[in-house]
């Protein structure tokens, strides 16, 4: 079913799939934090991807899940 905006998701990463952008869920529309959030939480994505990539493996995904919870906290009070 639908959610209400400001919702959020979770898990962020399973396995090797991450949810972003919109899917991951949406900040409330009256803090206009969306794009910020959307442009920061695709970055922190794509540092998780280049070093599970690397030598670290898939167990990278995680730090993309914490920080972009931790990104999304002011969107979420």
């Amino acid at each position: 079913g639908a959610s209400p905006l400001g919702s959020r998701v979770r898990p962020l990463v399973d396995g090797r799939a991450l949810v972003i952008g919109d899917a991951a869920g949406s900040p409330d529309p009256a803090t206009g934090e969306g794009m910020s959030l959307a442009l920061t939480s695709a970055r922190v994505a794509a540092e998780a991807i280049r070093r599970a990539l690397s030598a670290e493996g898939v167990s990278a995904l995680q730090s993309y899940e914490r920080e972009r919870r931790r990104l999304a906290k002011p969107s979420e009070r």
